[in-house]
Order: structure tokens, then sequence, then C-alpha cells
């Protein structure tokens, strides 16, 4: 994989010498073998067309993220008119709403950033898997946030993450929802990287769990806070509990429960 570290240095906007997901993609030598792309936005495949013009196939699905039901449509939707599912990306989200509940009683933020994506995933996951080869594997990412430096948090309750018996603290729940990106991303990898389905892209991290990517390149841990909350988030890195075993391992089967899946 490139070095796109030195790119990041000096950062000039908008069309500056930093590279795109696309230009990865290439670096990759993937490019051809991406036949089609999947958008679940009904407002943007216009924006998807214009972006994308070398892939040729769209299918845009309406999905609400604060209803599971939605999310379940949509997945039964999608698998009856595909057959291939090879990239799935979680970039919906919401950042420090107010306090209040989905339509499944869950904390909006968290429900919106992690556990809709989750059960979306777990819903397509033997499409993923089946349509991965070990020349192209299928890959899950997981947009994250330098946020999840907010606070070690309690995954082993769905009371605690939703906020049942604490004061709301929308800080919090988007630091939590942040934190289980990175759970995910590195608990998929453990789990089924064997089976040609990877949470990265680039052929060298393809199977190495505990890896925060930034910026194009992996993450070195966050420096010591300072006191300055602007200046301690602004700077890179990970927190010191991005790759606590236990945590990922209670929180998938906190989702699991969550959502009325099996833990598999």
């Amino acid at each position: 994989m490139p070095s796109y570290a030195e790119l990041h240095q000096s950062p000039r906007g908008p069309g500056d010498a930093r590279p795109t997901a696309m230009q990865i993609v290439k670096d990759n030598d993937l490019m051809a073998s991406w036949k089609a792309k999947s958008c679940y936005s009904p407002e943007s495949p216009k924006a998807s067309e214009s972006e994308l013009p070398e892939l040729s196939k769209r299918l845009v699905l309406e999905l609400d993220m604060n209803s599971l039901a939605s999310v379940r449509a949509c997945a039964k939707e999608f698998l009856s008119k595909s057959s291939q599912l090879n990239i799935f990306i979680t970039n919906a989200g919401i950042m420090m709403t107010p306090e209040g509940k989905t339509a499944d009683g869950f904390e909006p933020q968290f429900s919106t950033n992690h556990i809709a994506h989750f059960l979306l995933f777990k819903l397509l996951k033997p499409k993923l898997l089946t349509s991965a080869t070990p020349d192209f594997g299928s890959r899950v990412i997981c947009l994250s946030s330098v946020s999840h430096r907010g606070s070690a948090l309690d995954f082993t309750s769905s009371d605690e993450i939703n906020f049942v018996s604490k004061l709301y603290d929308p800080v919090a729940a988007y630091a939590q929802s942040k934190l289980a990106a990175i759970y995910m991303a590195n608990e998929i990898e453990r789990r089924y990287s064997t089976n040609n389905l990877h949470a990265v892209v680039a052929k060298e991290l393809r199977g190495r769990m505990e890896k925060y990517l930034e910026d194009c390149a992996v993450a070195e841990p966050a420096p010591a806070p300072m006191g300055d909350p602007t200046m301690d988030m602004g700077a890179p890195g990970y927190a010191a509990w991005a790759f606590n075993e236990g945590w990922k391992r209670a929180l998938w089967k906190v989702s699991c429960g969550m959502v009325g899946v099996d833990k598999d």
C-alpha cells in the first residue's frame, strides 16, 4: 500500500494532493474488479452517478436508520434484486443529538451510527461471504471518528448503552457509537478474514486486527491529553481502549441481542 502520510502534512483544501477513496482503490489495483455499486440513500442517485462514472450498475434503496423494520425491509429488497455484494460501507450517522428514542426504543446516536449498520451487516453477511473470492474479497468499511477517544465505555449492558439508568450525555453517546465502529470492524476481521471478508482494502492489512486507520494510514496511539479539549481532540491517534478485547466481544454480544440475531 502506498504511503499517504506525507500528503496529509499540509492540507490545502478540496482538490489537493490528498488521496480520495477512489484513488486508494486504484492504487490497490481493484478498480477493474468493482462491477457495481449499491447506494442506500434515495436522495443521492444523481450524485453517485456523477462521482462514479466507471461503475455502470446502481441500485438505489430506501433505508431509515431509525427503524430496524426499515433495515430489514431494505436488506430483503436488496437480496431480491442482487446476486452479489462485495462492498459494504457504514457511513450514515448523526452527531450529538438531543435525548430521544428510536422506533425500537434505542438511543438515537448509537442506533443510527452502529445498531442499524450492525443489523444490515448481519442480514447481508451471507451475500458478502458468497460473493468473496481469494482474488477479490468482500469489504466492510466502518467509519469511526476521533470522538471515540471521548471516554472508555461499558458495552456489557443495553441499559447502559441507552442511558436508561444514567443522565443522558450527547457527547458520550456519540463517542460510544464511534468506538463501536472500531470494535465492529476489528471483530469482523477476526471472525471472517479467513473467508475472504475483510474490514480493510489494502492487501497487506488483511487478517491484521487492532488497527485504526486515519488519513489513509495505520494510526499510532493518541498523545496523552493536555487539558485543552480542542487541542486534545484535534490530535491524531487512537484511544488506549480502542482494541479492548473484552469490550469488543461484549459489544458484539449485546448488539446481537438488541437486534435479535444469532451471535455468529
